[in-house]
């Protein structure tokens, strides 16, 4: 009898035990544990966001420096192609080349050589003169390059550039390079010609184009 009666309290203890265990688990979870889990999933979702918006960020100037560098390679290739076609005659006043620094930037007038362009308003003809500056309209600071025929005046512009920190141009006397020079008063050409192009990013592009024509 006695052994029944522990076993039946045993058993009673068991069950009771598995209900409250059974009703504790139907009354799901707590508020503070809902708001524990609402915290941590912000944090996760702020963590996640500012990870995806990073790397966009990082995607986006990638891609804007990739293409500072290729609109800089193709100015400079045009304005090599220009230097070696640079044509001067003394006393005559129609050509010449001449660049200087100035608190705006490097200039830089010659006329060249040149070919029938198919571009339209571009200079027609053999001879052209040509003019590399920076242009500050437009709320951005870039490369132009304006050429004409000198017989006639009509001038043609067309960007070389998207947005540039700062331009230079030297000139090579065959012992120094200078800043400045002006065939008007050295009566001669430089051997050589350099672009250097600060990009928005700090990096520096340049080129040096030797005079062909002497």
């Amino acid at each position: 009898m006695g052994y029944r009666s522990l076993l039946s309290g045993r058993k009673n203890r068991f069950f009771k035990s598995s209900i409250l265990s059974l009703n504790a688990a139907q009354k799901g979870f707590t508020l503070i544990e809902v708001l524990i889990a609402a915290a941590l999933m912000a944090v996760l979702l702020t963590a996640l966001y500012g990870t995806f918006f990073s790397i966009l960020t990082g995607t986006k100037t990638a891609q804007e420096s990739m293409d500072d560098y290729l609109e800089a390679g193709r100015f400079l290739d045009r304005f090599t192609s220009d230097v070696h076609s640079a044509y001067y005659k003394p006393k005559d006043e129609l050509t010449l080349l001449k660049g200087e620094k100035t608190s705006d930037g490097s200039s830089l007038v010659l006329t060249i050589r040149s070919y029938p362009s198919p571009r339209k308003g571009e200079p027609t003809g053999d001879f052209a003169a040509v003019r590399y500056y920076i242009d500050r309209s437009e709320g951005r600071q870039r490369i132009l390059r304006e050429s004409w025929n000198p017989y006639i005046g009509e001038k043609f512009s067309a960007g070389m550039t998207g947005q540039i920190k700062d331009f230079e141009v030297s000139f090579f006397n065959g012992k120094d390079w200078a800043k400045a020079w002006d065939t008007g008063l050295e009566n001669r050409m430089p051997m050589a010609v350099r672009a250097a192009v600060r990009l928005e990013n700090g990096e520096e592009v340049f080129a040096t184009a030797r005079i062909m024509a002497r």
